[in-house]
């Protein structure tokens, strides 16, 4: 592999947390079906237009309402708002991990399925203040992992051919699809300890 590298952080999952036991478990607490709070939230057709920049966030939460007052009704539109204000929080080793990488001179990029405000919210909303050498978010750029288009332009714009790229996702899915570009790969479940064993079996070293 070429001596400069870069890893490419995903967001949701890798740097905050998004453990999907508790979409069902909120779900459940308020009477929902099995996957009802996920699909209104990330399967209707205005999330798919969000997070390539063909919607807007109002058109989002209105479609996401609608799905959920199939099951709940007027609750609907409280439930969407309870969920939204619960505290956010972070995989901090992740977060430091990408710092690590950074001040060892290794290139770090984010590489995010996400609404084009995220390049905003991430300091504001998040508090994820990483000095990143690139950003690369679907609602920006017009494409959406697992789209193999959308990892070539991560590893273009942060200037290293796609050998020399490592991505980290928490869906095997979007790991896989890096993977068939020649990028090397970890999907992440939630354990520090095999994503930096990985990282490091695959050659590089922050230490």
């Amino acid at each position: 592999m070429p001596r400069e590298r870069a890893v490419l952080f995903d967001f949701g999952g890798v740097l905050l947390r998004q453990d999907w036991d508790k979409y069902e478990q909120f779900g459940e607490e308020h009477g929902l079906p099995p996957h009802a709070l996920r699909r209104a939230l990330f399967a209707t057709e205005q999330w798919q237009k969000l997070q390539t920049g063909r919607a807007d966030r109002k058109q989002w939460r209105k479609a996401a309402i609608a799905s959920l007052a199939i099951h709940c009704g007027e609750q609907a539109e409280s439930i969407f708002e309870e969920w939204y204000s619960r505290p956010v929080t972070l995989h901090d080793s992740n977060i430091e991990l990408a710092r690590a990488l950074k001040a060892a001179g290794i290139r770090i990029g984010l590489l995010s399925n996400a609404a084009p405000d995220l390049e905003h919210r991430l300091v504001q909303d998040f508090g994820v203040d990483i000095d990143w050498d690139d950003r690369v978010i679907s609602g920006l750029v017009g494409l959406a992992k697992p789209d193999l288009a959308i990892y070539r332009l991560a590893a273009k714009r942060i200037g290293l051919p796609e050998t020399a790229c490592f991505f980290i996702d928490d869906l095997e899915e979007n790991v896989e699809a890096a993977l068939s570009t020649g990028m090397q790969g970890h999907h992440f479940q939630g354990d520090y300890a095999a994503l930096n064993t990985e990282l490091r079996a695959a050659g590089y070293d922050w230490s």
